[in-house]
């Protein structure tokens, strides 16, 4: 079977088959076609199957992972089979979708219960019976054929299913598994995702020991190497604070289970040495093989670029002129759904609003006012409550600011109304974000006496108090979304600026480190640049770390020409003068350099 590399390595070889027309049609520059590339060829394989589905449907995605069918285990399959046989191995964590492990026990004459966290703790069973072992997949796995739901069913591959933070079902198994006094044995696992390894962080509190195995070529053992990858760096730390209750062994894990078995005088099932040589190749033909589904790739194309540069907008403007995409209402909308979100990154609202429009009119038009648009109102409600954040000439009429206000909640109130179709927590955060954005609009005035200092900071301080009101009431509808992300965030800006003491701030700045992390792998760098403005703020009010050296971090990531983020740079701005790092002056300078910039950015735009 393919390795996670080589299932990534197909989708990528797709996904720029799609664009080679475009490459032909509207050259782009080296920078920007070198930027492109280096996102794409980073991009976990949940993202890009996320992206092709939206685009694609399940179906093609399904046709995909087929490539991991099959009963044919290997060494690690058979060892873990006999460990588990001989009562050593009562439960096993892995992030792989395919049956290998439930066949090789199933040989031994053993049953293996399958649960999959994600589906609501559903799975299936070799035989009927007392399991030998329980196998836990927390991104799902392939079932048996004659499964009720399907062969599919228990899958959960994409970036929508897993998430972007810990899941609080697979938190809630992996947690119970983990508790007191039990022994964790890691082989063959990277620890690079952003879903899985917190939970493992947490639970080591009450685990008696954990044995750690760092995959290495047999030179690297021999002289006692540790890796140096970035990705081990977190790992080695937290072993280290684990220390006595931890043990790095460097190996090599495609043996390793076989010599535990061989001191342990277990006998695995034989296992030819040729077995399988050459991995299978999963199938993308299906995203390719027409005209239609070329044009659906390119679009995902898109949206795996979301933000990031010219080639993602020329890319853009370039589908959005095609006479095919008339003929898929669906997929435009899609692409200008990923516009408007582009548009108000660069702080072009008014873009985004016209993007959000298109988006709202061809989802109604395509699905003949079936699908439910609650997501997209709400948006185009927040885009209008933006429109009136921050001082410009049309504040000197009072009219527009009162009409986006009216027209902003009106919008919102409008596509709670279409809530009702949605799964029960997507209802819920809904209904949160709309409080949010309330308590978001009144944070970004409070900013503004911020600026000015001195006799405005009661001033100030008052308004973020204010804006902490409407987010603790929609922490009270949702408190699983706004505990976590850019919402937590925004809510600890409100917090500290208004001079509300911070409970455990180590917790704290373990949080922000976890989502600085999830944000990296899954290149979120709108939001990565968030997590150090915001630490910034924090070292600023307790005396650690450089707050000045955290915001300069901050402010490279959003002047990068692949991810320009205006409204990023006026936090960085915002959070100096706050900490006293900058004075009127030179607040004002900035704020005109920053202006000046977003100008020539929206002229390249255009």
């Amino acid at each position: 079977m393919p390795l996670g590399g080589d299932l990534e390595a197909g989708l990528r070889d797709a996904l720029w088959t799609s664009v080679a027309d475009f490459e032909q049609q509207r050259p782009v520059s080296a920078a920007a076609r070198a930027s492109a590339l280096q996102i794409i060829g980073a991009a976990r394989l949940e993202r890009m199957l996320d992206v092709l589905q939206q685009t694609h449907g399940p179906e093609p995605i399904r046709e995909f992972l087929s490539v991991l069918r099959g009963d044919r285990w290997n060494r690690n399959h058979a060892a873990i089979a006999a460990l588990a046989g001989a009562g050593f191995l009562p439960q096993c964590i892995t992030l792989n979708f395919d049956r290998l492990i439930e066949h090789a026990v199933a040989a031994r004459g053993n049953l293996a219960r399958t649960i999959c966290p994600l589906r609501d703790g559903a799975g299936f069973s070799t035989r009927d019976g007392c399991p030998s072992i329980q196998i836990i997949k927390p991104h799902g796995s392939l079932a048996p054929t004659d499964y009720v739901g399907g062969e599919f069913d228990l899958l959960a591959p994409t970036l929508a299913e897993v998430g972007n933070q810990p899941d609080a079902r697979n938190q809630s198994l992996l947690t119970s598994l983990l508790a007191e006094g039990r022994c964790l044995l890691s082989a063959g696992y990277s620890d690079h995702d952003w879903d899985v390894f917190p939970i493992l962080q947490n639970a080591a509190r009450s685990m008696s020991h954990v044995y750690w195995v760092a995959f290495l070529n047999p030179a690297d053992v021999d002289r006692r190497a540790i890796p140096g990858e970035e990705g081990f760096v977190r790992v080695r730390q937290w072993l280290m604070a684990l220390s006595p209750r931890s043990t790095l062994l460097l190996g090599d894990p495609r043996v390793l289970l076989e010599q535990v078995c061989a001191r342990l005088r277990l006998a695995p099932l034989a296992v030819a040495d040729d077995l399988n040589p050459h991995a299978k190749r999963a199938p993308t033909g299906q995203f390719l093989s027409g005209p239609d589904q070329m044009l659906a790739t390119s679009v995902s194309f898109a949206l795996l670029l979301q933000d990031r540069g010219r080639f993602h907008d020329h890319l853009v403007r370039w589908l959005l002129e095609r006479s095919e995409l008339r003929k898929r209402p669906l997929l435009a909308s899609r692409l200008h759904r990923t516009a408007a979100h582009s548009c108000h990154t660069r702080r072009n609202l008014r873009g985004a609003l016209r993007h959000m429009r298109q988006c709202v009119t061809l989802k109604e038009q395509a699905t003949h006012g079936s699908a439910p648009i609650a997501d997209e109102l709400i948006w185009m409600g927040y885009e209008h409550l933006c429109l009136i954040k921050r001082p410009s000439w049309r504040w000197a009429a009072i009219i527009p600011m009162i009409w986006n206000w009216y027209r902003g909640i009106q919008l919102m109130r409008r596509g709670l109304r279409f809530v009702r179709p949605l799964p029960r927590r997507e209802r819920r955060k809904l209904r949160a974000m709309t409080r949010f954005y309330r308590g978001d609009l009144l944070q970004s005035w409070a900013g503004l006496p911020l600026f000015i200092g001195g006799i405005a900071g009661p001033i100030s301080r008052w308004l973020f108090r204010r804006a902490t009101v409407w987010y603790d009431r929609a922490r009270r509808i949702d408190a699983t979304s706004m505990g976590w992300e850019y919402y937590w965030l925004r809510s600890l800006e409100a917090r500290l600026l208004a001079g509300t003491p911070i409970d455990n701030r180590d917790a704290v700045l373990q949080q922000i480190d976890d989502l600085e992390w999830s944000y990296a792998i899954l290149q979120n760098h709108v939001q990565r640049g968030n997590t150090l403005a915001y630490r910034a703020l924090i070292a600023g009010s307790a005396g650690r770390d450089d707050p000045a050296k955290l915001l300069k971090e901050a402010e490279t990531i959003w002047s990068a020409e692949d991810g320009f983020v205006p409204s990023g740079l006026m936090r960085v701005i915002m959070f100096r003068r706050a900490l006293g790092l900058t004075g009127l002056a030179g607040t004002l300078l900035a704020v005109r350099a920053l202006r000046r910039t977003i100008r020539q950015h929206q002229a390249g735009d255009g």
